[in-house]
């Protein structure tokens, strides 16, 4: 997830809405009860009293707005595309090109969106049939289990209650352990994903082996109608003080985990915390746990120590899920040139995401920018996609309009086989990495 002005405004829009139809409900009641019933003016006492009578009956009136519509608005505020782009028809040769790839997005978000159902077309950027229709074969789905309040590129405390995930945890319904375990959160969110699965009669698997990658792949060659999500996680501040749950995360489906997210935790720095520090010795003792399990390092929003410690003490290629590239948008949130080849030298892949912050653009074009920046610098090889869709961003297009891309690659003068390692090849032979 990404800060953006937008966050600001539903969060506090949406509180708003709740408060109000509260004091409405109070009201209406009010004046039914004891204008319409009883007939009878009320003195100041009996105000206070009825107020307190009242309350119980209409707590469970907000609470039902609130879970029926704080979910989906704050979604659609969230997660939107930019002002619509310039019509766009792909050539013959982009389209045909397109549909022969194996594409492969690192990281989105829809699981922290629970009111939906991926199965069906709906909000945001991602679900089934928009990646079917953009021949997305494999997608990464991300785990966010903390976020803070009023999130920043610049400065983030690791509060207790400092914690805006508890509002999504509480209006979508998750089990009440969910409230207060950052584990169980994840636990809660890879079970959505392995039942999507089993709802989807096929058309949707959760990877965890190399032989069900290889299985996947066989069988989309005869039916492309079918895609696969692999998980991974957002922050090691999920698995507190016990290493033991590196290997429960990896019996769920994780895959990769980046150490820090939005703030400093007791592994390493953020690149938005407040400290900004590097690897910690249990962040060490972390990294050997993965390594052991064959669990793939993230360094997305990673301070910049601990992205070089990362770099030094992890025991397989190193992975960027979702960033930028300094070099075509200055920002904390992308990698410098030094920080790329460092990724690229562990044998690890650099994601390119698409959103403005990160590109310093509004259209394809931008992402793209960063996507050939990142392939001149250290080759094709290590550049992927790591789009963050439904990460609380706004983006120029969703999943079903990857064609862009490709057909951008293509204008550009890249080779065929570059451009199919970046939609996906690069994903795929790094995941086997970390499959069973």
């Amino acid at each position: 997830m990404v800060v953006d002005p937008a966050v600001r405004r539903a969060l506090l829009l949406n509180a708003a809405v709740v408060v109000t139809l509260a004091a409405c409900i109070i009201v209406l009641l009010w004046a039914f009860v004891y204008r319409v019933v009883m007939c009878r003016p009320l003195s100041r006492k009996k105000k206070l009293r009825t107020a307190a009578a009242l309350a119980p009956l209409v707590m469970p009136i907000v609470l039902g707005v609130g879970v029926r519509f704080f979910p989906p608005l704050v979604d659609s505020a969230l997660n939107r595309n930019h002002e619509p782009q310039a019509p766009f028809t792909p050539s013959a040769r982009a389209l045909d090109f397109h549909r022969s790839l194996f594409i492969a997005d690192m990281h989105a978000d829809p699981l922290l969106w629970t009111h939906r159902d991926l199965l069906e077309r709906g909000v945001g950027s991602v679900d089934v049939p928009r990646l079917v229709e953009g021949n997305v074969a494999l997608q990464g789905l991300g785990e966010p289990t903390k976020v803070p309040l009023l999130l920043n590129f610049d400065r983030n405390g690791n509060e207790t209650w400092n914690d805006a995930l508890f509002s999504f945890a509480f209006f979508q319904q998750w089990p009440l352990n969910t409230f207060s375990s950052l584990l169980l959160r994840a636990s809660y969110m890879s079970t959505q994903a392995h039942a999507l699965a089993q709802r989807s009669r096929g058309k949707v698997q959760v990877i965890q082996t190399k032989e069900g990658l290889r299985e996947f792949r066989a069988a989309r060659l005869r039916d492309p109608s079918s895609t696969a999500f692999f998980l991974s996680i957002e922050g090691g501040h999920a698995i507190g003080a016990d290493l033991g749950n590196i290997r429960k995360l990896k019996q769920m489906g994780i895959l990769y985990m980046g150490l820090a997210h939005f703030f400093d935790n007791l592994l390493g720095g953020s690149a938005h915390g407040q400290e900004k520090y590097g690897i910690t010795p249990l962040g060490v003792k972390a990294l050997e746990a993965m390594g052991k399990v064959r669990m793939l390092a993230d360094v997305s929003h990673a301070s910049p120590k601990l992205l070089d410690d990362i770099v030094r003490y992890a025991k397989g290629p190193v992975i960027a899920s979702h960033t930028g590239v300094q070099g075509t948008c200055p920002s904390v949130r992308n990698l410098s040139d030094e920080q790329i080849r460092a990724v690229a030298e562990t044998g690890g892949i650099v994601c390119i995401t698409y959103f403005r912050e990160a590109t310093c653009g509004t259209d394809v074009e931008s992402i793209v920018r960063a996507i050939l920046y990142a392939a001149h610098l250290v080759g094709a090889n290590h550049v992927c996609l790591g789009s963050d869709y439904d990460g609380a961003v706004a983006v120029p297009m969703d999943t079903s309009e990857l064609v862009r891309i490709t057909a951008a690659l293509l204008d550009h003068g890249m080779d065929e086989a570059d451009i199919a390692a970046i939609m996906g090849e690069n994903i795929a032979r790094t995941l086997e990495w970390a499959l069973d």
